[in-house]
């Protein structure tokens, strides 16, 4: 009867920690599956194990997403573009090349209606920066050329690193835009 009980508490064990493995010492926690491990430092920081045996950090992991660039083509001007790290990034990306006829509004954002919606977690951003790329509601692409306060939200997508040209580029009226891969990853 006893050696029954301790059979199915250590089955019950195993069952819970799955496949996978788990080690602790003072100054980290690795937590192994078949295909990557974790490591979870004191420190906070995150380093992932990839099944190729190669050792990622959660710095460099960012660091690759930021790698994958957007810019933005008006006239003969292109603008490199810093994403934001979210899923209506992600879907936008994966839209890419677009090229549309961006409408004026309110002498400070052009703006063009998706064909399809893309997630959305809209957010009150309390004040727009020239340069910033935003999504309103789940498919309004918005590009501001002007800064200034606002009480709408909105999903930050990115922003435009270098504004110096933008306001002069957009024009006045509607506009023609393509959003595409920068290539900074490129080699």
């Amino acid at each position: 009867m006893i050696k029954s009980r301790s059979m199915a508490v250590i089955a019950s064990f195993l069952m819970l920690n799955g496949c996978g493995s788990y080690s602790e010492d003072s100054s980290a926690v690795t937590v192994q599956s078949e295909n990557s491990s974790v490591i979870m430092q004191s420190d906070s920081s995150v380093s992932y194990i990839t099944s190729d045996r190669r050792e990622v950090t959660n710095s460099e992991q960012q660091e690759e997403k930021k790698a994958d660039g957007m810019q933005i083509v008006a006239g003969d001007k292109h603008f490199s573009v810093t994403l934001e790290s979210n899923d209506t990034v992600t879907e936008l990306m994966e839209m890419l090349p677009l090229t549309l006829d961006m409408s004026e509004l309110n002498g400070n954002e052009k703006y063009y209606y998706l064909d399809t919606s893309l997630s959305s977690l809209p957010e009150n951003v309390d004040h727009i920066n020239e340069g910033d790329i935003m999504l309103y509601g789940d498919s309004s692409l918005v590009v501001f050329y002007d800064s200034f306060d606002t009480s709408y939200t909105y999903t930050k997508i990115g922003h435009i690193d270098d504004t110096s040209e933008l306001a002069d580029t957009l024009g006045t009226g509607s506009v023609t835009v393509t959003f595409e891969m920068d290539g900074r990853n490129d080699t």
